[in-house]
């Protein structure tokens, strides 16, 4: 089984708080790939905005800062998905 997080902006380790991944992991033998979608907390290219940014002005310096916000998009993480299970000669998961 491969896990996502929802993202950008939530990552592995606020799910690991709320104990999602020690019950998956229970459930399902230690059988769990954890996939960090680009965006969230441990990936690069990490999308963070601050309290107080406005969303126009968090956008803006991302941009700046080299992010590219166009990446994030649903084909882009199922094509980051496929890279994962490619690199790590994973035939079938259920996601």
């Amino acid at each position: 089984m491969a896990y996502l997080t929802g993202g950008p902006g939530i990552g592995l380790d606020a799910y690991a708080g709320l104990g999602v991944l020690t019950k998956m992991l229970s459930a399902l033998n230690g059988e769990v790939l954890l996939i960090e979608q680009r965006g969230n907390a441990r990936s690069p290219g990490r999308l963070t905005c601050t309290p107080a940014e406005e969303t126009r002005a968090c956008l803006i310096r991302l941009t700046k800062e080299g992010a590219h916000p166009e990446d994030y998009n649903t084909l882009e993480s199922a094509a980051d998905v496929v890279d994962v299970l490619d690199a790590l000669r994973v035939p079938k998961v259920v996601l």
